[in-house]
């Protein structure tokens, strides 16, 4: 039996060369930018770099993307779809689309005893809040040493997730 198959151009971002190419965040990429079938965004408005290091993670991991894109799904159900193949995700950092991958790595600090100041106590205030919210309250060195406290997200009226809360 003969089968013969074919795959779209595209940059692959291991090697910046143009071929068919099975890996995520190389797809990812051409989707984003693509101005014929693709969201046709500004490469500006990415970051390379970012996502060509996740391209080598992907490539070094034999991490691949292969199947078809829907017509009928949105651009967000397509990404969402090459992403989980590399336990992927994107990103905003400082204005600019970044991908990146979930992998093990090393802690960059550890929390106890003895660094730690103070101590933690965890509450809710039932169903009468916003979900979705963090007040994180703390005693600041800048504040000489009085209580502040930081909400997380900080303008919940301009909040997408807590506005669904309360609809």
């Amino acid at each position: 039996m003969k089968v013969e198959m074919k795959g779209l151009m595209i940059t692959d971002l291991t090697d910046m060369t143009r071929k068919a190419s099975s890996n995520p965040p190389s797809q990812i990429y051409e989707l984003l930018t693509n101005t014929l079938w693709g969201m046709g965004l500004d490469p500006a408005l990415i970051d390379l770099d970012s996502f060509r290091t996740t391209a080598q993670y992907c490539k070094d991991m034999e991490f691949y993307s292969n199947g078809n894109m829907s017509y009928n799904d949105t651009y967000k159900q397509t990404i969402e779809a090459i992403l989980q193949t590399f336990s992927g995700l994107l990103y905003i950092n400082a204005g600019k689309i970044c991908c990146g991958a979930d992998r093990k790595s090393l802690s960059v600090h550890t929390f106890d005893e003895t660094n730690i100041t103070g101590s933690l106590k965890v509450t809710t205030s039932g169903n009468t809040d916003y979900a979705n919210t963090i007040d994180a309250k703390y005693t600041a060195v800048g504040n000489n040493y009085g209580n502040d406290v930081v909400r997380f997200p900080s303008d919940i009226s301009n909040d997408d997730v807590i506005r669904s809360d309360v609809e």
